[in-house]
Parts: C-alpha cells; structure tokens; sequence
C-alpha cells in the first residue's frame, strides 16, 4: 500500500516560469495516467507551444502519439528503452541531433531543477 500524495505540475521553462496546469493524486497513481488530463488545458494547443518537455515516467508510446495527433507537439522526455524508439514511431535522428533531445530536454534541467 502507498502512502502519501504527488503533485503533477505543467509550467513554462525559460527565465520566468510559470505554472500552467496542476493536479494533485495519491503516490500509487503513475505519472502517465496524468498526462492527458493535463495537457488537456488550451494552452497546449497554441502555435507557440512546439514540445512538451517531460520526466521519464512519461515515456509511454501513447502519450507520443496522443501528443502528435491531440496536442500537436512533440513529447520530449528520458527513454527508457532506446532500443524500442523506432517502434514509437520516434526519430533517432532527432534524438541524436544537436537540436534534439538533449538540447530541448535540458531547458527543463536548467530552468526548473536547479540545484
């Protein structure tokens, strides 16, 4: 049995940041389950919005795709198996690329998990 609560959190990264979305659970509910409720809010369907930048507990092939076809954006998280990527219809090379994963994936790093 699990004790205790998570909070789920969307925001903006860069040098101000701001909440966009929130959404309190006990601990035994996996992230995953999460993420649709919160991207579900108009924010994420703006055209300035281009990725979704998310912990590995979000690595799930159905939220890729619910992120390419519903919102429109590019879920970028921590693989946890990049052996599987290209049955996710993910593309190595943008993983790999200068531009890619870790470029984008550390604007989270930086801006919301500072030290």
């Amino acid at each position: 049995m699990d004790f205790g609560y998570k909070l789920h959190l969307t925001c903006t990264t860069g040098k101000i940041i701001v909440p966009l979305t929130a959404d309190v659970t006990t601990a035994n509910v996996s992230d995953n389950k999460m993420y649709a409720p919160l991207t579900s809010s108009s924010v994420f369907s703006s055209p300035s919005v281009l990725y979704v930048i998310a912990e590995s507990g979000y690595d799930d092939k159905k939220l890729y795709v619910h992120s390419k076809k519903v919102l429109r954006v590019d879920l970028v998280c921590p693989l946890n198996d990049t052996k599987i990527l290209p049955k996710r219809g993910l593309n190595l090379c943008f993983y790999e690329s200068e531009m890619g994963w870790a470029t984008i994936y550390n604007q989270r790093r930086i801006s919301i998990e500072q030290s």
